[in-house]
């Protein structure tokens, strides 16, 4: 998804400064229209200025919200990441349709249009949980026996899992709770539950 948002961003820039081009010069033959009292001409031209900025700052946004995380519960990122490869390709086919299919504008849809063609087939399919964002690799052990305690424990990168209030450490296959060193996950729980 990073790729098509970034693929976006370029996109969205690049259709940015053709819109401010595209602004100026339809404002002035919208001005031109207004001033031989042609109305429909210069509604027409004024439309067209005011869809060449607002096209690529549409397009900006869609790209910006394939980097969006969720913050709270219950936020689907997958809602987040289409909404906003909706957006781009709305954004490529409104510049197409504005500015004809030529050189400058094709630049900034094929752009457009790649990333969110990208971010439609890189949409994970639920919301990551707190293991599976970038960075938090974590490693579960749990035991197997009835007789022994069942609460699975998850060790991060670091080798640090908590467990009941307390960490333990994993060192190679060794686990360290305290000051003690001790055999077995299972040892180190056991010492924690006394």
């Amino acid at each position: 998804m990073k790729v098509g948002g970034v693929l976006g961003i370029i996109g969205g820039l690049i259709s940015l400064l053709i819109g401010v081009v595209g602004y100026s010069s339809f404002s002035a033959i919208g001005g031109l229209a207004s001033s031989m009292d042609y109305e429909t001409g210069a509604q027409t031209m004024n439309f067209y200025s005011l869809a060449s900025i607002a096209l690529p700052i549409l397009g900006l946004g869609g790209a910006a919200s394939c980097f969006v995380k969720p913050r709270k519960k219950g936020i689907s990122l997958v809602r987040s990441h289409q909404e906003g490869a909706i957006l781009m390709a709305v954004s490529a086919a409104g510049i197409l349709w504005l500015f004809g299919i030529n050189a400058l504008s094709l630049v900034p849809a094929v752009l457009l249009g790649l990333g969110a063609l990208l971010v439609f087939n890189d949409l994970p399919e639920k919301s990551p949980s707190k293991t599976d964002l970038p960075g938090r690799r974590e490693q579960v052990l749990s035991t197997d026996t009835a007789t022994e305690p069942t609460e699975s424990v998850r060790f991060d990168q670091n080798g640090m899992a908590p467990y009941r209030g307390r960490m333990i450490r994993r060192d190679g296959d060794k686990f360290h709770v305290g000051g003690v060193t001790l055999d077995s996950l299972n040892e180190a729980k056991k010492h924690i539950d006394k």
